[in-house]
């Protein structure tokens, strides 16, 4: 996980350098989580259910 932070700060200086201003950065944010929430929710239900399945001997 820490290896995104670099690429994020990289990513920064680089919308800065390009004319992009704080409010453009964060609204683009907001709008690339809310796109992704429904990917998200389905992988958080697979990893509780997965160990359910195990733990159950369903799955080997």
């Amino acid at each position: 996980m820490t290896s995104c932070y670099p690429n994020n700060s990289l990513l920064l200086i680089f919308s800065f350098s390009q004319g992009m201003d704080r409010r453009t950065i964060i609204n683009a944010i907001k709008d690339g989580a809310s796109r992704t929430q429904e990917v998200i929710w389905i992988l958080v239900m697979v990893g509780l259910i997965i160990p359910t399945w195990t733990l159950s001997g369903t799955i080997p």
